[in-house]
């Protein structure tokens, strides 16, 4: 696992790293106040990126050593989506996507801060994917003692073939040029699993992608 961990954040940080070292190195050698001033854009967003994606490297690695929820406290579902929907509205915004809300009060037992980031990432991975106008929809959910959430996109859906993998860490559709870290549904699975759930990937029946999970509810 450890193994497993290191090669994943070697591979991930190396572009990153690579992107700082060029937008510092063209900071340093602007031609002008504006030249520098772009250049230290790009070095702050990069800087933001390694960031996230280190987050996103500590969040997997204690998801997959424990297991199992480490620390339980029982929340609305919808409410926590709610939260987490507002932090990743500026990507959305950024790409002229339309946000449409289902959320329905269920109540589970989990890890908040886990719960958290499995539901942002699952949202900003639909902004990504979906094309610019697009529209997202986050649905919560509760039928036989499960607690849903999905969220689908307008977008171009998910080939058959790549159906059973998009849950796979560090990986990415296939010709896809979108930006991540190919890990961000990795993590969704590893929390999900260890809350006793299912993660599921599908298209939805108007198009586009549906990707959810489900857990006990309480």
């Amino acid at each position: 696992r450890e193994r497993t961990f290191v090669a994943d954040a070697a591979h991930e940080l190396r572009t990153p790293i690579s992107a700082l070292k060029v937008h510092a190195d063209n900071a340093c050698h602007a031609g002008d106040e504006n030249e520098r001033e772009a250049s230290q854009q790009l070095l702050t967003a990069s800087v933001q990126r390694v960031e996230r994606l280190v987050a996103q490297l500590l969040s997997l690695s204690r998801a997959e050593s424990t297991g199992r929820v480490v620390a339980r406290t029982r929340l609305d579902l919808a409410a926590l989506a709610g939260i987490e929907i507002d932090a990743a509205r500026p990507l959305l915004d950024a790409r002229g996507q339309t946000l449409h809300l289902d959320l329905k009060p269920v109540l589970v037992s989990g890890d908040e801060i886990a719960l958290g980031l499995l539901v942002r990432n699952l949202v900003e991975n639909a902004a990504r994917y979906a094309p610019t106008g697009a529209t997202v929809e986050v649905r919560t959910w509760k039928a036989d003692g499960r607690a849903f959430l999905s969220v689908d996109d307008s977008g171009p859906g998910i080939p058959d073939d790549e159906r059973e993998r998009v849950f796979d860490r560090v990986y990415r559709r296939l010709g896809s040029r979108h930006e991540g870290s190919g890990l961000g549904l990795a993590i969704v699975k590893s929390v999900v699993e260890a809350h006793g759930g299912q993660v599921f990937a599908r298209n939805a029946p108007g198009g586009g992608a549906e990707l959810g999970f489900e857990v006990p509810v309480v």
